[in-house]
Order: C-alpha cells, then sequence, then structure tokens
C-alpha cells in the first residue's frame, strides 16, 4: 500500500504514513504537508553529510593517550563542522575535554613521579 500523501510505501496494517505522518487513506491538508516536509528532507540531507575525520581522530587519541595531538585535532574537527556542515561535532566536543584530561593526567603523573625520584614523598597522608 502506498501513501495518498506522499507516496511512500507503507505497511498494510498500518494508521499512519512512517515518512510524513498522514493518516492512511486521507489526504493530509497541504499546510501540514508543507510543514513536515522541510522536517523530512532536513533529516535526510544530515543523514548524507559525512563526518569530520579531525573530530572523530580528536576523539579517539586521548584514549591511546595523545591527549596533545588530539586537542588540536578537535579543535581543528569542531571548526571544520561548523564551517562545512560536516557531522561530528559532539565528537569534537568530547575530543577537546578528553584530551584536556589526558594532558593533565599526564602533567600530574610526571610531577608525581619527578618527586618520587627526588626523594620526596608526594603524598605523606598515604604513609602517616
Amino acid at each position: 500500500m502506498y501513501c495518498s500523501n506522499c507516496g511512500a510505501q507503507i505497511d498494510d496494517h498500518s494508521k499512519f504514513c512512517d515518512l510524513c505522518g498522514a493518516p492512511v487513506g486521507v489526504k493530509a491538508d497541504s499546510q501540514i504537508s508543507s510543514v513536515t516536509q522541510p522536517e523530512i528532507s532536513n533529516k535526510v540531507d544530515q543523514e548524507k553529510k559525512p563526518f569530520s575525520g579531525f573530530c572523530i581522530a580528536g576523539f579517539i587519541l586521548p584514549f591511546l593517550f595523545f591527549g596533545a595531538i588530539g586537542l588540536p585535532l578537535s579543535i581543528l574537527g569542531v571548526v571544520d563542522c561548523n564551517k562545512n556542515g560536516k557531522r561530528g561535532k559532539g565528537l569534537g566536543i568530547a575530543g577537546i575535554i578528553f584530551s584536556i584530561l589526558n594532558i593533565l593526567e599526564t602533567i600530574i603523573g610526571v610531577v608525581f613521579l619527578y618527586l618520587l625520584a627526588m626523594g620526596m614523598n608526594p603524598s605523606p597522608a598515604l604513609y602517616g
């Protein structure tokens, strides 16, 4: 069976069209279809847009302890998403956060190891 409003194929037992939401067997108002049609085309357009490779790389690298490389890649990815309309902006923002946390973790670890190597007790509360 086909929708009388948009022509999409629908299940024989459906009461509404899965694509445009029109009741089965009833022609929807042109005003309603003009509102729902851009929403459908925007969703289809969004699915066709490519992901930003910078965002993907910037998200993955902090988990491999390369936060210093992941941070600029994530920033480039967010800029790429904003400028070119690509997908993956959320990955880029998460990559920025994880990269900063990774860099801070590395700095704290290096300071801790330096204090241990110098014979200083960096955490006297642990040893009493």
